[in-house]
């Protein structure tokens, strides 16, 4: 589902937890756990998030993308799994701002 900034301050109010901060910790927990499974849930987020074009920018500045690419060459196929699923949706958005 497509978010506006609108609907999502009405869900979580003006001072509700900030998106990209979110993102972030969330790209920060990738990187540093060993745990397998967190890795993979992480991730799976991740690849949810790219699916709405207004976190775009928070993926891309955080190079979300690496991560995705990253991810189709791990022995895990949970996580090649994931990433290839993030890759297809942030690309969404590659197609997005080139229109």
């Amino acid at each position: 589902m497509f978010q506006s900034k609108g609907y999502i301050e009405r869900r979580h109010g003006k001072n509700g937890t900030d998106r990209a901060y979110h993102l972030k910790q969330l790209v920060q927990e990738y990187k540093t756990t060993n745990n397998k499974e967190a890795k993979q849930q992480v991730l799976a987020n991740l690849a949810n998030f790219a699916y709405d074009p207004i976190n775009y920018d928070s993926l891309w500045d955080l190079k979300v993308i690496d991560l995705f690419l990253e991810a189709t060459s791990n022995a895990d196929q949970l996580l090649q799994e994931f990433g290839l699923g993030g890759i297809a949706n942030i690309c969404l958005g590659m197609h997005l701002f080139s229109l």
